[in-house]
């Protein structure tokens, strides 16, 4: 499997130049009473928000997969963590550590891909 470093940067680079905001939880895809609250017609973590602004075509947030009541990421064919990997041509454990339930803040969020990325890259030059 081949890590997109590329998507993984674009999507650090626009977390980290995001302001702090009530919107973001990575406790959850997206939360739509949230959202509805603060009238801003989104709410989510991390990758919920890199689907509301349909930054890689074909990955999108969507309903039907027996995962509960709300809406998980789609991407060719793979859904919820296993659509992230997929994506980002990573594990499931690194979408979680990455992704999962945090109380991370979307910069917060930014570094550790950042950081995850640096990591990645030197174990490949020693490999």
């Amino acid at each position: 499997m081949k890590i997109r470093y590329d998507r993984l940067k674009r999507v650090a680079d626009y977390l980290a130049r995001k302001k702090e905001s009530p919107n973001f939880s990575m406790f959850g895809w997206e939360w739509p009473g949230l959202a509805a609250a603060n009238h801003c017609g989104f709410a989510g973590c991390a990758m919920g928000w890199v689907a509301h602004r349909k930054m890689f075509r074909g990955f999108s947030l969507d309903y039907g997969y027996g995962l509960g009541a709300g809406r998980v990421p789609v991407y060719q064919g793979e859904v919820n963590y296993a659509a992230v990997a997929k994506l980002f041509g990573i594990t499931e454990r690194d979408v979680t550590s990455l992704f999962g339930p945090s109380e991370k803040t979307p910069k917060q969020v930014a570094n550790a891909i950042r950081n995850f990325v640096t990591a990645r890259k030197a174990e490949a030059r020693h490999a």
